[in-house]
C-alpha cells in the first residue's frame, strides 16, 4: 500500500507541483511588492487564483478519469491499485496545486502563526485519517479518502485564510 501511494503520489504531485512553485515565486515577488506599497493585493490574489484554476480544473477532471488506465498503459497491470490510489487523491492534488501558490499570503502578511496552527491541526487531522482508516474501516482505499478529505479542507482553510490576508493587515488579525 505504501509502496503504491507513494508512486502515485509523487507522478502526479511532481509536475504539478514544479508549475505551481514558478507561479508561487511570482506571485510571492508581486504580492509582497503590491502588498507594502497599496497595504493589499486582493486584484493580484484573484488573478493568479483564476489563472490557478484555469490550469487545474481541466486537467484534474481529465486526469480522475483516465489515471487508473494510463497507470495500467505505461506501468502494468501490477501498477493498477497505485492509479486507483491516484485517482482517489485528486481532488486533494487539485486543491494543492491552486492553494499552495497563494499560501505565500502568510509570509506577506507576516502570518506565520496562523500557518503554524494550520499545520497542527493538519498532524492531527491525518493522526485521526490514517486511526480511523486503520482501526474503524480497516482498509487502504478508506484511509485514502479519508487523508484526501482532510488535505483538501487544509487547504480549503489555507485560502480561506490566504485571501483573507490578502485584503491586508486591518483584516489579518479579525
Amino acid at each position: 500500500m505504501v509502496g503504491f501511494f507513494g508512486f502515485s503520489q509523487r507522478l502526479i504531485s511532481l509536475p504539478g507541483a514544479v508549475i505551481a512553485r514558478a507561479i508561487g515565486d511570482v506571485f510571492r515577488q508581486s504580492a509582497t511588492e503590491q502588498f507594502q506599497r497599496d497595504k493589499n493585493c486582493v486584484p493580484l490574489f484573484l488573478q493568479t487564483f483564476k489563472k490557478l484554476v484555469l490550469l487545474s480544473v481541466p486537467a484534474f477532471t481529465l486526469l480522475f478519469f483516465f489515471v487508473e488506465p494510463l497507470f495500467v498503459l505505461f506501468f502494468g497491470e501490477e501498477w493498477r491499485e497505485a492509479g486507483v490510489y491516484a485517482q482517489i487523491l485528486m481532488p486533494m492534488f487539485m486543491l494543492q496545486f491552486i492553494v499552495s501558490p497563494l499560501s505565500s499570503m502568510f509570509l506577506v502578511a507576516e502570518q506565520q502563526k496562523k500557518d503554524f496552527l494550520l499545520q497542527i491541526c493538519l498532524f492531527l487531522g491525518i493522526l485521526s485519517a490514517l486511526y480511523g482508516g486503520y482501526y474503524i474501516y480497516g482498509e487502504a482505499r478508506a484511509t485514502l479518502m479519508l487523508y484526501s478529505a482532510v488535505y483538501s479542507m487544509k487547504y480549503l482553510v489555507e485560502f480561506a485564510l490566504a485571501y483573507k490576508f490578502s485584503k491586508g493587515t486591518n483584516n489579518a488579525n479579525d
